[in-house]
């Protein structure tokens, strides 16, 4: 009796901060999406766009689930690309231990990433990473490009393939 009281305490602890976060991390608005090279260099001149990425919320990852993110606000050049500068902004700085970013492309509502790292020209060690890493990639990069109206879904790929968990 004690036991089931526990686990059924631990699932309202678990409801209330799943609805929490939700609710505090509503997507923005979307922005249209044109495939054209970007770059990411934070500028503050009137040539610059603001845009929102999602982060992993560190304190979160440690308690719970290593995919729940938080909103972040960044400054990059101006650009129509809003999906390459949002992922060149994170692959340079959340995501660069997992690979670098080389490409994205929009088909269909599928955002088609290619990931490069030297050391793993195959991606195999991508796909190799641990449970909470890959939700920690996946989710950031999900919850980045998802927010944009012509993206539905995310797929990874090292120049030789698909990358699977």
């Amino acid at each position: 009796m004690k036991n089931l009281l526990i686990v059924f305490i631990s699932l309202l602890l678990v409801i209330a901060l799943s609805w929490l976060i939700i609710y505090r991390n509503e997507k923005t608005t979307s922005i249209p999406l044109v495939p054209t090279p970007a770059t990411s260099t934070p500028s503050t001149t009137a040539e610059s766009i603001n845009l929102t990425v999602y982060i992993q919320d560190k304190k979160a990852a440690e308690l719970t689930d290593c995919g729940i993110t938080l909103k972040k606000n960044i400054t990059v050049p101006k650009t129509t690309a809003v999906a390459a500068a949002s992922l060149e902004y994170l692959f340079a700085s959340e995501l660069k231990q997992y690979a670098q970013f080389k490409s994205v492309s929009i088909k269909e509502g599928v955002a088609e990433i290619i990931l490069t790292n030297d050391n793993d020209p195959d991606g195999l060690k991508i796909s190799a990473l641990s449970s909470c890493e890959s939700r920690h990639l996946t989710a950031v990069l999900s919850d980045t490009l998802t927010q944009y109206g012509s993206i539905n879904e995310v797929v990874l790929f090292s120049e030789n393939g698909p990358i699977e968990f």
